[in-house]
């Protein structure tokens, strides 16, 4: 793992299962922007900050049976270094 300061997060573009559609790139690009702005002020100066993030988007927004419509889950924790 690689500790940056907390203003500068590099957020991986994460493995997709399948191709990316207008609607999930869009859905996709608001995640990451949420969870910059929520890592650069959550927690102390010092604090070590997890994102994690998980959704799907369905193609034209359209409702798929058997999943949900659409979700989007961004979580940001922060943690005290090790000593």
């Amino acid at each position: 793992m690689t500790e940056v300061a907390k203003d500068a997060i590099d957020i991986t573009e994460p493995t997709l299962s399948d191709e990316v559609r207008v609607e999930q790139r869009a859905q996709l690009d608001a995640a990451i922007e949420a969870a910059r702005s929520l890592a650069k002020v959550v927690g102390r100066p010092t604090d070590r900050v997890v994102v994690t993030m998980s959704g799907h988007a369905n193609p034209d927004h359209a409702p798929r049976s058997g999943w949900a419509n659409e979700c989007i889950t961004v979580s940001v924790t922060a943690c005290p270094p090790a000593e």
